[in-house]
């Protein structure tokens, strides 16, 4: 999975400008209830929970491993593209 950018190729896509402090993946769709719900909390609630396939808070210092506190055990490595 790519975050920010096209995978290859030339892009007229914008980059991403910024920090992401928060990535998750679900298994489907959340509810609009559900979605507000991790805006005003951040947290997983009993419904959502059992949809996080990947949790990367990236708040466990510098390095190249994205660590998944889902529970999942999905850890991933970071790169940077030019």
């Amino acid at each position: 999975m790519f975050v920010g950018n096209a995978v290859a190729g030339p892009s007229t896509e914008p980059r991403h400008v910024g920090d992401i402090a928060l990535f998750r993946a679900f298994s489907r769709a959340l509810t609009a209830v559900e979605a507000k719900a991790l805006f005003a909390s951040a947290t997983l609630s009993d419904s959502t929970k059992p949809a996080c396939m990947v949790e990367y808070r990236f708040d466990d210092g510098f390095g190249r491993t994205a660590t998944d506190t889902s529970g999942a055990d999905m850890h991933g490595s970071l790169m940077v593209r030019d």
